[in-house]
């Protein structure tokens, strides 16, 4: 079950025999784990690809036009089914295929829906491509990321998404990504990412700042933080690769 961050703090309050609050800033101590526990929500956020962070970024292709800045993506494109935000964060990362480990680009215009062969080269092929047969026009079909001639932001915010043949018309793009939640402020904001290894992190965390219960206890308790992870990464990749089959095949349409 989700919890709230009120509900995470006094977790990990009662872990470490304190008294509970009814607000996170009741204390300074308080407030000290509700630091903790975000610093844990990000450990874990950035560890896999979790489902609940799946989300996507859309952009719309202009006619001959095979270059879209995903700076450009994240201020002004950016749509966030999943979230309350107001797009993608600078942490967003690519969504991969959980079985082909290649990110996910899909036209979606009109009624049907196309997938992108992702070109997983190191050298910009579709630049290549481009210049070699200019100037070819039809539903693009083979994509990859590029560096930015402009942006020199973190993450992948200084690529650009390079498109072949050049759009023949109007589309609408999808981009899949991985959209990590924003800090959590309010005692009533909900953690979306599973609690368990989010907890034990935290907890793991205030052990080290208390300094107490060091040596043997604290290898244990920093194994269980391990293993609660791994489990559920484990739980959610088995259900990203269920899912799977789902999946539309290059240049299907439906």
């Amino acid at each position: 079950m989700a919890r709230t961050y009120l509900q995470l703090v006094n977790d990990v309050l009662v872990r470490l025999r304190e008294s509970q609050v009814t607000t996170v800033t009741q204390t300074p101590y308080s407030t000290l784990i509700g630091a903790l526990v975000n610093d844990a929500k990000r450990e874990v956020e950035d560890a896999w690809q979790w489902s609940q962070l799946l989300d996507y970024l859309t952009f719309n292709c202009i006619v001959g036009i095979t270059s879209y800045e995903t700076n450009t993506m994240l201020t002004r494109y950016a749509a966030p089914p999943l979230s309350a935000s107001a797009g993608a964060g600078e942490r967003a990362r690519l969504w991969l295929d959980p079985i082909e480990q290649v990110p996910l680009l899909f036209n979606t215009t009109a009624t049907y829906e196309t997938r992108l062969k992702y070109e997983p080269t190191l050298y910009d092929w579709v630049t290549k491509v481009q210049l070699q047969n200019q100037p070819q026009q039809r539903p693009p079909s083979v994509w990859q990321l590029s560096q930015s001639t402009f942006y020199a932001q973190a993450g992948m915010w200084n690529k650009a998404v390079q498109l072949w043949a050049a759009p023949d018309g109007t589309y609408t793009m999808q981009l899949y990504i991985v959209n990590p939640q924003d800090d959590l402020v309010n005692d009533t904001d909900v953690m979306k990412i599973p609690t368990a290894p989010v907890l034990q992190r935290a907890y793991l965390y205030a052990l080290y700042e208390r300094g107490e219960e060091l040596g043997e206890a604290i290898t244990l308790t920093a194994e269980k933080v391990e293993n609660t992870q791994a489990d559920a990464i484990t739980q959610d990749q088995a259900q990203q690769m269920l899912h799977t089959s789902l999946i539309i095949p290059y240049g299907s349409k439906y």
